[in-house]
């Protein structure tokens, strides 16, 4: 029963390998559990399983708990490092989108770029515009919201546009 819970121990990080679980008849190093490759590469513990139902995690399965190679860790780890767009790239892809009219938050997600970055964006973008009107999403959701009410409504004034 001792040797169980020694199994089942979990360790985050591959510095604290010497505090690994230890096999329960060799006392050999048994690996990372999981929760603990999770937290390494920060995933989540299904990720772990995607990875390993791809091929490129491969478990050993002790007393119904998998534990993974460190080794194979770090290699998972290193093919799986972000590969962040660079300043162009995240600078014409935010171009694009404020071309289409998407807002500050769509910019972050989409170029994965910080919001301060995203705000010098749209600044640079103002800057360089073509003279263009362009009308957010939200902004153009709110416009048909306010028009829609007046036109059911039957006031007209105007300003109101004719449809």
């Amino acid at each position: 029963m001792v040797e169980r819970e020694r199994v089942c121990q979990r360790t985050v990080g591959l510095s604290e390998l010497e505090n690994a679980p230890l096999g329960a008849a060799t006392g050999e190093v048994v690996g990372l559990t999981r929760s603990g490759v999770a937290a390494l590469l920060g995933v989540s513990p299904s990720t772990v399983r995607r990875l390993e139902g791809r091929g490129v995690l491969h478990p050993r399965v002790i007393d119904g708990v998998h534990f993974f190679d460190p080794q194979e860790i770090h290699r998972a780890r290193v093919a799986r490092a972000p590969s962040a767009p660079t300043d162009g790239e995240a600078a014409a892809l935010a171009f694009e989108l404020l071309d289409q009219g998407a807002g500050l938050r769509d910019i972050v997600k989409r170029c994965r770029v910080t919001p301060e970055r995203a705000r010098v964006l749209a600044t640079e973008w103002k800057k360089m515009g073509s003279g263009e009107l362009v009308i957010s999403a939200e902004v153009r959701a709110a416009l048909a919201r306010v028009l829609y009410v007046r036109l059911a409504s039957g006031v007209r004034s105007q300003c109101s546009p004719r449809l």
